[in-house]
Order: structure tokens, then C-alpha cells, then sequence
């Protein structure tokens, strides 16, 4: 093909060596910067059909997959866990599954106004509490 920067505007199907055919769309964000990302479909018949609208479709979908695994990082601190047995590793994921379902279910409920919302809340109390205390 060449360089990255002769891809076609809309799409390109490519095949990659060792691995089979994909469509490549080029999407370019806010801040003028160009990506590629891949689209691969088992059905070889189904190509023709994938377009541009069923790009975005499924990249929206994956949006909303990073954000979950994000918010499961930073508010219900998943990565935080200090334990080595098999039980305790899987109580501590089993909690934190539990507290972003919390999460969700209050964002949804309007009590409140995001999943961020808690900890901001939270941490301003405690900074309250400490200046008043300490200062």
C-alpha cells in the first residue's frame, strides 16, 4: 500500500498479512488528529455492506466499554487491592463490580449527577473536616 497517509478518505479493505481482511477507517478528532482503527468481519459476504455509519455505530459502542472499565479503575479503585489468596483477589473484584453497579444505579436514579460525583463529595468533606480540624 505505502504510507498511512495514502489511505482513502472513507475506507480501505486491506488484507493483513498472516491474519485475514479488514476495513480501515480513518476518523480525524477535535484536535485534528488522524486515526485508523480496523474493522474485521468473519463473513467475507458481509464487507460490502459495513460502511461508515456502522463504524461509528460500533466505535461508540466501544467508547462506552473504555469508560466503564475506566470508572471501574478510578472510582471503585479495582487496581487497589493488597491480597495474594485466590478468595480474597476474587472477593475484592467481586466488590468492586458491586460498588460500580451502585454507582450506576444512583447516577441513573438522579441521586447523582455522575459516576464521579461520589468521590468529589467525598473529598471535599474531608477536606472540610481537616481544616476545620487542623487549621
Amino acid at each position: 500500500m505505502g504510507k498511512i497517509e495514502q489511505l482513502p478518505e472513507e475506507e480501505l479493505l486491506t488484507h493483513l498479512k498472516g491474519f485475514d481482511f479488514v476495513k480501515v477507517f480513518r476518523t480525524v478528532d477535535r484536535d485534528s488528529h488522524v486515526r485508523h482503527s480496523a474493522m474485521y468481519l468473519p463473513d467475507q459476504e458481509k464487507w460490502e455492506q459495513l460502511s461508515r455509519k456502522q463504524f461509528q455505530e460500533v466505535k461508540a459502542q466501544h467508547w462506552h466499554v473504555k469508560e466503564c472499565f475506566r470508572t471501574i479503575k478510578q472510582e471503585c479503585h479495582a487496581q487497589d487491592f493488597y491480597v495474594r489468596s485466590f478468595q480474597a483477589i476474587q472477593n475484592h473484584i467481586f466488590c468492586v463490580l458491586r460498588a460500580f453497579q451502585r454507582l450506576t444505579w444512583m447516577t441513573q436514579d438522579k441521586i447523582l449527577e455522575n459516576v464521579y460525583a461520589l468521590q468529589r463529595k467525598l473529598f471535599l468533606r474531608a477536606q472540610r473536616e481537616f481544616i476545620f480540624n487542623f487549621a
